[in-house]
């Protein structure tokens, strides 16, 4: 009895022809003449496509200077953390209603009894924030590997509990709200260049 089938071209098409829109992989952006291929002029002139486009010359620091240009400085999305559950705050914030990647974060810690640390945030309790969050990421689940060399791992639980898509979004936005700043490296340089290269 056979248990495992390997795949063939019947049972196993091909992703690139079935995957809609964005999800598709960039057409080139011209033939060998240097003229737009039919295929392009079609999808580039259908209403309501999507317009493949050449990335070739867009760099990492270009996409998140763009990002960072699009926060809005009149709308903040808050955060209010207890320091000894930075993790536990900071899923709350995420996943609230409020929260918008567009807005400026402002972020208060509390004590174990409830109490807001005075001051205001000029910035520097938003910095202490995501520096204590991409800690506790480093030692998530989701993650494997050295301290230093972190990659990404599959768990069911994890899958199951949306934490993948939360930690992408928190990495994200720490990156762009922070992206002036020297920031803390929590994963391998070839992680780091998977996320950038395949959002």
């Amino acid at each position: 009895m056979q248990v495992w089938d390997f795949p063939n071209e019947q049972s196993t098409p091909r992703m690139d022809n079935s995957l809609p829109g964005p999800l598709r992989h960039p057409q080139p952006a011209s033939d060998q003449d240097g003229e737009p291929t039919p295929f392009q002029e079609e999808v580039q002139s259908a209403p309501g496509q999507n317009t493949f486009y050449s990335t070739e010359y867009l760099t990492a620091p270009d996409i998140v200077a763009e990002l960072s240009a699009k926060i809005k400085n009149t709308s903040c999305s808050r955060f209010n953390i207890n320091r000894a559950n930075v993790w536990d705050g900071a899923i709350r914030g995420f996943k609230g209603a409020s929260f918008d990647p567009s807005h400026q974060m402002q972020v208060k810690f509390t004590d174990d009894e409830g109490q807001t640390e005075d001051g205001v945030d000029t910035g520097g309790p938003k910095r202490e924030f995501l520096t204590h969050l991409m800690e506790c990421l480093r030692m998530r689940r989701i993650f494997d590997g050295p301290q230093d060399r972190k990659f990404l791992k599959f768990d069911n639980a994890a899958a199951k509990d949306d934490e993948y898509f939360h930690a992408g979004r928190m990495i994200a936005t720490s990156i762009v709200q922070k992206h002036k700043e020297k920031k803390k490296k929590i994963c391998h340089g070839s992680l780091s260049q998977n996320l950038i290269l395949n959002v």
